[in-house]
Order: structure tokens, then sequence, then C-alpha cells
């Protein structure tokens, strides 16, 4: 979890290419013993740590009420050759919304929360901009489940050294905009569970760190865990990573959707208490009701998901056969995290890192962990997959295909026809599409199977059954006032902010008004005014207004709290 973060949710293909298990050995394995387990695990760390350059990790596996396994391998601090280990804490990311929420369940059995009233009747600051008149109000249960509509990040700010408070968020926002109207999609948002912090924080009565240590952290017995805005100044704190090399450890606003310093120990703890109805040690933490209602899917309903399940603050996936995964992961700086439950089985993992540019590896290792657990334990044997519900898309016409559209991972897509032939082109690259018997469209790259829908009155365009590649979008003329303003700005208030862009560029791409930020996709733009612009698409980072302005001798860009200058005129 950090601003140049792009992707949601990672794609979970599972491969264990040194699979331990066959069915007939099974009837002779010890199942409490984990011993297969825990060997294959071990070799699959050391290839991936040795492929990906991790410095250190910790693992951590839970069969209900035990640990059965934690151990860490490589270091938590290289310079000073000290190994990691289960105790070694990390800096846990989007994990820490897990806590967050549940903190605000517990507030809602005091009789202190209402996650169905409107926001503000907690947070009586909290005012936005909306284009979206008979939306209703934005409730904490919306901010839970990434259904408010709120953009993904208020970006000035989010890592300045020292961070503002995230209580100053709210003064924020009243000149700024929604990006969609609330339960339309499942669009991310730091600021939302930053918002709910801060109506966590009103509620309790105590600063939001505190509240969570006294009412949460300290009941599950996590010794060794704190939120706070940067590393613990606890001896068992790892260095961070990049390439192998320690880089300073940074600063973060976003505590209640970020904040989280823990160990595998500790959050073995949290995932005994879920599979307890909410007990740890005979302390009852939440409610069983309470527990439920928090991994029960809220968003099924809403056709642009496309089955990915959210419930409040988990997300859901399945096994091949069926098992129901419930789980979230974390990047924070170069830390990366991923915790997953099979909570029927009451199986669970964690995987944390201390280096970046590990993609999706967590999440691989924590649901072979799962897999390779179930199998052990109960003889179902089967990987981990995406999907989360299946939900039946409608295909439209092949001929519906060909068109422009705002992609939050590619950036401009086109689909052309010549001949009777189409291609799809993005990236500076074309590839020949294949129509397929069931109305789909595929091409020769991983995810290169496409569908177009029509969903909530939105055409679109689905990779791989359950992925929103992209929005269709219109040609229309750019007003010659934005055509002025193509040309490149700088970011005049960065302010220490070392995720900050240093600038950005307007250009003009067959015929759309493009931004261009160097680490991001191309974000197409629709002019809605002389002085506004919404990046175009559907889901996170898109949907945001940009706003222009001219000061004397300045031409200046509004963004998420930034102001970019031109540094020349292009005309």
């Amino acid at each position: 979890m950090n601003f140049t973060q792009q992707k949601l949710i990672p794609v979970l293909v599972i491969g264990l290419s040194v699979w331990a298990f066959d069915t007939q050995a099974l009837a002779a394995t010890d199942l409490t013993d984990y011993t297969n387990t825990k060997q294959t695990l071990q070799q699959l760390i050391g290839k991936t740590m040795k492929k990906n350059r991790i410095v250190g990790l910790s693992i951590a596996l839970v069969d209900d009420q035990t640990v059965v396994w934690a151990q860490g391998f490589g270091y938590a601090d290289k310079a000073k050759k000290l190994k990691a280990a289960p105790d070694t804490v990390y800096r846990v990311g989007s994990i820490s919304k897990l806590f967050t929420a549940t903190a605000a369940m517990q507030l809602v059995e005091q009789g202190k929360l209402d996650i169905d009233k409107p926001l503000q009747t907690y947070l009586p600051e909290f005012a936005i901009k909306t284009r979206f008149p008979d939306a209703g109000p934005i409730t904490p249960r919306q901010l839970m489940t990434h259904h408010a509509g709120l953009p993904s990040d208020y970006g000035k700010g989010w890592g300045n050294t020292p961070p503002e408070p995230f209580t100053e968020l709210v003064n924020k926002l009243p000149d700024e905009y929604a990006a969609y109207p609330p339960n339309l999609i499942l669009s991310y948002s730091n600021l939302g569970i930053s918002l709910l912090g801060a109506a966590v924080e009103n509620s309790c009565g105590a600063a939001f760190s505190v509240c969570l240590q006294q009412q949460l952290l300290h009941p599950l017995g996590m010794v060794d865990s704190e939120f706070v805005t940067g590393a613990s100044a606890s001896p068992l704190m790892s260095k961070e990573y990049i390439r192998g090399k320690a880089v300073p450890i940074s600063a973060l606003r976003d505590v209640p959707a970020g904040g989280l310093n823990s160990n595998v120990l500790d959050l073995s703890r949290f995932m005994r208490m879920v599979f307890a109805n909410g007990n740890i040690d005979g302390q009852q933490v939440i409610a069983p009701a309470t527990l439920r209602e928090m991994l029960r899917s809220q968003n099924a309903d809403v056709p642009l998901d496309l089955g990915q399940q959210i419930g409040l603050a988990w997300f859901f996936n399945n096994t091949a056969t069926g098992e129901s995964i419930a789980w979230h992961n974390g990047g924070l700086g170069n830390f990366m995290s991923h915790l997953s439950t099979l909570p029927t089985h009451k199986l669970g993992a964690v995987v944390l890192v201390n280096t970046g540019s590990t993609d999706d590896v967590v999440g691989e290792l924590a649901n072979s962990a799962l897999v390779l657990m179930l199998a052990e334990k109960t003889g179902i044997v089967g990987h981990a997959q995406a999907a989360g519900v299946s939900t039946q898309i409608m295909p439209a016409n092949e001929q519906d295909f060909p068109g422009y559209y705002a992609s939050g991972l590619l950036g401009l897509v086109s689909i052309d026809e010549s001949r009777g032939h189409k291609r799809i082109k993005f990236n500076g690259q074309s590839y020949p599409l294949t129509p397929q018997v069931d109305g789909s469209m595929t091409f020769n790259l991983p995810g290169g199977t496409l569908t177009r829908a029509n969903l909530s009155d939105r055409q679109v365009l689905i990779a791989d059954g359950n992925f929103l590649l992209g929005e269709k979008i219109g040609q229309t003329p750019i007003p010659v006032i934005w055509r002025k303003r193509i040309g490149q700005y700088q970011v005049t208030n960065r302010d220490g902010d070392v995720n900050a862009p240093k600038s950005l560029r307007l250009s003009i791409k067959n015929g759309f008004l493009i931004l261009q930020v160097a680490g991001f996709s191309d974000r197409v733009l629709t002019p809605v005014s002389d002085s506004e612009v919404i990046i175009a698409g559907l889901g996170r980072s898109l949907g945001d207004t940009i706003s222009f302005e001219t000061i004397p001798n300045r031409d200046v860009i509004r963004y998420s709290g930034y102001l970019a200058e031109r540094k020349k005129r292009d005309y």
C-alpha cells in the first residue's frame, strides 16, 4: 500500500513446482504435523528469495489456536548480520485496515458507532463536492468496503517527514470531488480508511493509536505491535531494502490505512481470534455475530465488481475446490505483506518481507501455504485462484469491440478493425485479436481473453472474465482552451515528500487529452468545463477531478493537493 501502487488485488496464480503430496500418500501422513508443508515451503521460500533478491522474510502458519510453524529467513539487518526471525517487526501496510475496521465494529458493539449512518454523524467536518446529486450520503460501511466513491488517495503529504496528523485530511476535502457515486464500484481508497480512522478516534474518545492499542492490540496480546507513522523504536524492527540495499524507512501520514508495525507471531494471534469466533485466550475481543458480519460478502449485487467479493475490510477468493479464502495484503515503501485464512478450516498463513520489487510474491507464498496445509489436514488438493464469486457476463456483440478505452493499468487502449480483422493497441504495441465462439476475443499475452459488456450503464472491457481492464470512451473535440494548456508542468509543492512526482505533462494522443506522470500509466482526461477535467475510467485512481487555473504569469494544475506550474508555453 503506497501512493505509487497501481493494482489493488494481486492475481493469485499459485504454481507449486515443488508440490510434495499425492492423494495416496496422504493416508500415511501425520495430518497435525505439517511436515510436508514445512519442507515444501522451505524449498519454495529459498527459491523465491533468491529469484527476487529478498533480504529478509518471516512466515507463520496457524491451525486453529496453534502456531504450527513460524520461521525467519535471511536478514532483518544485513549489515549487522541480524537474522530475520518470527518476532522480527515489519511494516505491514494495508493489513492495518483489518484492525481499523475491527476497532470500528467494536465501537458498534459499544453503541458508539452505527456504520450505516452518514459519516458526518461521527466526523462532522467531512464534506466533499459531488457530481452525483442523487447519490446518498457516504457511510462507514461504504468506507470499509471501498464503495464510498471517494478518491483513492489524497497525495499531498502522504510521505512527508514529519507527517502531519491524518486527522487533518478531512479539512482538505471540501474543495475535492467524489470520484463516483457510492456503491457503483469497488474502488480501493486509503483516503476512505483514514477517514474511518478519524471517525473511530472521535467515537472512541482517545487518539487513534491509543484507542487501537487499548481496545484491540493489548487484548489480543500483540505485544510487539503498534500503529505509528514510521519505524518502531523496538530492537526487533527490520531494516528496509530495495535491490539488496538498505534505504531509510519513510514516514506515513495515513496511519489507519497502513501504519501498523507487527510481526508474524502477533498477527497469528489476530488469526487465532478470528478462528475462535472473536475470542483469544478466554477473552472475547469481538462478538461472534459481529465477526460473521465482517466476514460476510457485502457487495454481491454490484455488477462492476465482476465477482470480486469484499466483507468489512476482508477480501475473499476461492481455492479451486471452492474453499473460501479471506485475506488482505499490504505494501508500504519496500515492505510487503500478505495474510490469508481459510476460516471454514481454521487455517491461516502470514508472510512478511522487508524488500521491495517483490510484486505478488508474498501473496503467492501465503496462498501456497494455505493450499499445502489444507491438503495435509483434509486431503483436499487444489490451487488458489483469483476468482471470487462468479458473475454472469453477457458479452456484447463482436462489432461493439472497436473503439477507445480508458484503462487504469494500460492507459489509452484502442481496438481497431481493418478488412474484418481486429487489433488491440496500447503502450505502443499492437496485437491481433481472435474471435471466440462465446463472443470473447483473445490475443497473445497473459490475461489475453477479452469480453465486452454493458454493466451499470457503463461499456466495459473485461480481461479473463474478472478484471475490469477499461471503460469505453467517446472521442469528442478537445476545447481550444485545453489545447492551449498542452505542455510540461513542474510540481512546486513537494515539500519533502519523496513519493511526489517531480513533473507531469499534458499532451494529446489519438485525439484525447492525456496526463503523463513518470512511473504511472497514462491517464485519459475528459474536460467537463474550462477549468476542470475528470480522469476517465473506472477503478482505483480514476474518476478523480483535476483543476486548472491561471494566476498572473502562471498556469497551474491542481490535483490531490499538488500544484504543478507550467515550465514554459509550448504554443
